[in-house]
């Protein structure tokens, strides 16, 4: 079963053991373990300013062998020319995954209801789950915002 990730303690502990452990040998070996071979398109909005997180996200989308599409957040003017249910829907049907970094919470947990398929908070302003600091508190965000 698929599931979203959207906030710092969406995984358990032993959930993330196994998140870490992926990733190192994922670094070990990184060309061994292509889940989005075929390719599976995953759509990314940045409604924030960013550069790691959009490199980050599209060099590990395409080096898992998906692709990245970029969806400018501004443009498609979601929750304001377009309902976030709508973008959702229609993303959804185009995408295996999505990637959202946003303002409000409520508006990710909206993603996530109506897109049927996975939605990974890449940023919001109550939680940052994709990069959490050592020694954070799970559902207070890592206080890095970059």
């Amino acid at each position: 079963m698929s599931r979203s990730f959207l906030r710092d303690d969406d995984l358990t502990p032993a959930e993330q053991a196994e998140v870490l452990a992926l990733a190192a040998q994922l670094k070990a070996e990184p060309y061994d373990h292509q889940p989005l071979a075929g390719p599976r398109t995953v759509a990314m909005i940045f409604d924030k300013p960013t550069l790691r997180t959009q490199a980050s996200f599209a060099a590990g989308i395409a080096e898992l062998g998906g692709h990245p599409m970029l969806v400018d957040g501004t443009l498609a003017g979601i929750g304001r020319r377009e309902s976030v249910a709508d973008v959702a829907r229609v993303l959804g049907r185009q995408a295996s995954q999505i990637v959202w970094r946003t303002y409000a919470q409520a508006s990710l947990d909206e993603m996530a209801a109506y897109a049927g398929v996975p939605v990974v908070n890449a940023l919001t302003d109550d939680f940052h789950p994709c990069q959490l600091q050592h020694g954070s508190d799970p559902g207070r965000g890592s206080g890095s915002r970059s």
